[in-house]
């Protein structure tokens, strides 16, 4: 029961990203803070820079955290040195401010420094304004604690899931329903006995290639850096599955999008050369539900590809014979079956040959 309840909060975080990232930097700050505490000393008089690290060092990704986590110890490290070598020139202090924020901020553009450069004139001014009466005091407790803090951030993010892959699954499965409704909405259109205008189809199809570039996206942040993660490394497996299932996915939106082009090409209300006459109808509307169907399909999914290519064979078969008694070219409804074949080969490339209309009986 414990672990389900884990797996459904694990989900419910990984869905909504600013919550997970949330919930990692408060817990990052209270582990810092418990582990500063007692160690009494420089600590207890300024235990808060702990929390401030650790909040610094969390991201939703291990592979940034770490980065972060580095270039955050560097920074603090540059703007010691600079704000304690302004310190011994003894300058005036509007002087030394601004030696420190100009140096500190050239130091924090080198590229290297990444997101993180910025710490360079913040932890020179700290040190340089907080730190004046007793310096080798207060770098110690602000380089030290901050450091530490960063530490506990870092393992924080090495010890929680990786939120990356279980968004990236999500993803990948809203783009398979968003898929699979486009074919539903296409068979609509084939069932209806109004056709849309050209308007109407415009309105009716959202913009595919979007969403399958989001999930790229995702999956680039959940395959594409080393993995560190222990959990990372034992469901390396798992981000190949995803890599192979994103491609697909990819491959299916253009596929599904082709034949919505199609359709929206030749199925429409200012058209005399409709794509499909009324006696084709009835089938291409269930070979497109059929193919929905399999592309929806978890548990008995074999079943369901094969029931989409006997559909699909079915409307070819139509096609065939029409053609063969009316003398009808039927390209439209020819291009729509080879748009269907090709959806239903993409998801199962050890399918069925080819049953378009040109192919042998």
């Amino acid at each position: 029961m414990l672990a389900a309840m884990t797996t459904r909060v694990v989900t419910l975080l990984a869905r909504t990203p600013a919550r997970a990232l949330a919930l990692r930097a408060a817990l990052a700050a209270m582990t810092s803070w418990l582990v500063i505490v007692p160690m009494g000393g420089v600590a207890d008089d300024y235990p808060y820079y702990a929390p401030l690290g650790a909040v610094v060092a969390v991201t939703s990704s291990v592979e940034v955290s770490l980065r972060t986590s580095v270039q955050t110890v560097v920074a603090l490290v540059l703007g010691a040195g600079l704000a304690t070598t302004v310190l011994l020139l003894d300058l005036p202090r509007p002087l030394a401010i601004g030696l420190v924020v100009a140096v500190g901020t050239l130091l924090g553009a080198l590229r290297r420094m990444g997101e993180m450069g910025s710490w360079v004139p913040i932890s020179a001014l700290f040190i340089l304004v907080l730190g004046e009466g007793n310096p080798a005091h207060f770098v110690l407790g602000y380089l030290g604690i901050t450091t530490l803090g960063v530490g506990v951030g870092a393992a924080t993010s090495l010890a929680l899931p990786p939120l990356h892959l279980i968004r990236t699954r999500h993803a990948q499965d809203d783009l398979r329903a968003a898929l699979a409704e486009r074919l539903d909405a296409l068979a609509d259109v084939i069932g209806s006995e109004q056709l849309p205008s050209e308007g109407d189809w415009e309105v009716r199809r959202p913009d595919l290639r979007a969403h399958s570039a989001e999930v790229e996206q995702l999956l680039a942040l959940a395959t594409g850096g080393p993995p560190v993660n222990w959990r990372v490394r034992k469901g390396r497996d798992e981000g190949q599955r995803l890599r192979e299932r994103g491609r697909a996915l990819a491959a299916l939106a253009l596929q599904v999008d082709e034949l919505t082009d199609v359709l929206a090409y030749r199925e429409r209300d200012d058209r005399q050369d409709l794509a499909l006459p009324a006696w084709l109808r009835p089938a291409a509307e269930s070979a497109l539900r059929a193919t929905a169907d399999a592309l929806r399909s978890d548990e008995d999914r074999s079943a369901c590809i094969d029931a989409a290519w006997t559909a699909v064979r079915r409307l070819a078969s139509e096609i065939r014979r029409d053609r063969h008694e009316s003398g009808d070219d039927l390209f439209g409804a020819g291009a729509l079956v080879v748009s269907i074949e090709r959806t239903l080969t993409t998801m199962s490339p050890a399918a069925s040959p080819s049953v378009s209309p040109a192919s042998p009986a």
